[in-house]
């Protein structure tokens, strides 16, 4: 349930999506090279689920395929690794007598 001034309200589905984005999402940055299995395998979440959250992260350009890995039973999985290349953030921070400045790509090194 989210809470606002006209009282509690059902989440959406465009609430829970976003959550879920965020999930795999990190889970790909903190684990990567890692499989759509491996995430829902340690999200919780279904992999119907994970697939489509993935596909969505590919065509946001968040998210790629590396190749396929063979060190397991079974089939080769897909590897996921972050892309994030054509994001970066800028934060400048001005005071009296100094100006200090950060950029950032999405996997957190310095541009």
């Amino acid at each position: 349930m989210i809470t606002s001034t006209t009282g509690p309200q059902p989440a959406d589905f465009a609430d829970v999506r976003a959550t879920n984005l965020a999930v795999v999402l990190r889970f790909v940055r903190e684990h990567a090279p890692c499989s759509r299995a491996d995430i829902a395998a340690s999200t919780g979440l279904n992999k119907a689920t994970v697939s489509s959250l993935v596909a969505d992260l590919i065509d946001r350009r968040l998210v790629r395929e590396t190749g396929l890995t063979e060190n397991r039973v079974g089939r080769p999985a897909t590897m996921l690794v972050l892309d994030g290349s054509p994001y970066a953030a800028i934060g400048v921070e001005i005071n009296v007598d100094t100006v200090s400045a950060v950029a950032t790509d999405l996997a957190g090194s310095g541009c």
